[in-house]
């Protein structure tokens, strides 16, 4: 890229990160559109708004936010969360592929440079670029796995695939068995005091006399301000309690703590959850909505219900359940979680298209139960580990969009 240059500064964690696989992502040409320029010039872009300046999630929010002040909650957390990926979590080394126009082939390259902001009058109106040392051949799409292809058809412009040992495959590059987590940008790197996964930890370990709180009794005593009756609020609405078929109650808080788990991965989505304690994410996640404006809180509260209101349409009684044959199993925080998101960043239209092919969706998502062992991992096993959360969400998102 011969243009003139402004470099994007790096994260303030880049000096913490440690080294891991390759892994591989997918940036799109606006439908292909300008895959060829990409591929002549040696880079991939983007477009939004001027990233120069931006290096930290708090940096792109912000923003995004004042560029787009209209934007829907979901849409925002869903756009922010790309905008990082391709800023932020794509690392020098990384793959990264870029449908052509044709949708039959992919061509795809290595990283090789930061983000910058790009002048130039080459064609491509995307300004925000990062180099790419793009392989010659093209890779013929039909020859690729069908969950590989499925996840390569998701509609967004940045993201992560989680099938990278069958991509390293197809091209045949070796592959270490696993995929490492993306970078995390930091939970409060840019704020004094101490961050709420060692406060939860200091609480729980002097919480020893009487009954001992759970874990959502714990960030409700650490977290006041409107984030407290926010919860409560959405726990005792209507569609909530018809999604879960009432069967959720307000003791101790559980209500609220499914509440709350969708939310932490509806504002701050899935893709960029880097890891670390869930717990303080989730209190990080209670700490942004305390900052949200009540017309923002009432957005993220429109989504939540729409989420619910499909879900029962869909699923009727067995919404976020194990569908097992012979028994009603009880309501499962990790399909609350993954069906929650994904249902929420639906269109009304979307969604009544689901409700078309309910009887299809509920017997594909048998034969996952009953033959993914990945997946039965994700929602039974040490649910709260990055991978199983990326393996939940991805799989539930690959079943949606199935049926779209």
């Amino acid at each position: 890229m011969n243009a003139e240059t402004t470099q994007v500064p790096p994260p303030a964690a880049a000096g913490r990160e440690q080294a891991r696989p390759p892994a591989v992502w997918v940036v799109r040409a606006n439908g292909g559109q300008y895959a060829d320029l990409f591929i002549a010039g040696g880079y991939v872009a983007v477009g939004w708004f001027d990233l120069s300046s931006v290096g930290s999630l708090d940096d792109i929010r912000q923003r995004y936010e004042q560029s787009y002040s209209d934007a829907p909650t979901g849409q925002a957390a869903n756009e922010t969360g790309q905008i990082a990926a391709f800023c932020l979590h794509i690392r020098k080394g990384d793959y990264v592929i870029t449908p052509s126009a044709d949708r039959t082939r992919l061509r795809y390259g290595r990283v090789t440079g930061p983000c910058v902001d790009v002048d130039s009058e080459d064609g491509c109106p995307y300004r925000n670029r990062r180099a790419v040392d793009w392989v010659e051949a093209p890779l013929d799409r039909s020859g690729l796995a069908d969950p590989l292809r499925r996840t390569l058809g998701t509609p967004r412009t940045v993201f992560r695939v989680d099938q990278s040992d069958e991509f390293l495959t197809a091209i045949g590059q070796p592959h270490h068995g696993h995929r490492e987590e993306p970078p995390s940008v930091g939970h409060g790197d840019d704020a004094p005091g101490t961050p709420p996964e060692v406060m939860f930890n200091i609480f729980g370990r002097i919480n020893t006399g009487g009954m001992r709180l759970n874990g959502q009794e714990i960030r409700h005593a650490l977290h006041p301000g409107p984030v407290r009756g926010y919860l409560k609020q959405l726990a005792a609405s209507e569609e909530f309690a018809a999604a879960t078929d009432r069967s959720i109650k307000p003791r101790r808080m559980a209500d609220r703590e499914c509440v709350l788990r969708f939310l932490a991965f509806h504002v701050a989505p899935w893709e960029e959850y880097a890891g670390g304690s869930l717990d303080g994410h989730l209190a990080e996640v209670m700490k942004k909505i305390n900052t949200m404006t009540p017309e923002q809180r009432g957005a993220l509260a429109n989504d939540f219900k729409k989420a619910m209101r499909a879900a029962r349409r869909i699923f009727g009684r067995q919404a976020f359940r194990k569908l097992r044959s012979g028994r009603v199993n009880p309501i499962s925080k990790p399909l609350f979680e993954a069906w929650g998101v994904q249902l929420a960043r639906c269109s009304s239209d979307q969604i009544d298209r689901l409700v078309e092919q309910r009887a299809d969706i509920l017997n594909r998502f048998v034969t996952l139960l009953n033959q993914d062992p990945e997946f039965d991992k994700a929602i039974s096993l040490s649910t709260s580990m990055p991978q199983r959360i990326r393996t939940r969400f991805a799989t539930i998102r690959d079943l949606v969009q199935e049926f779209l």
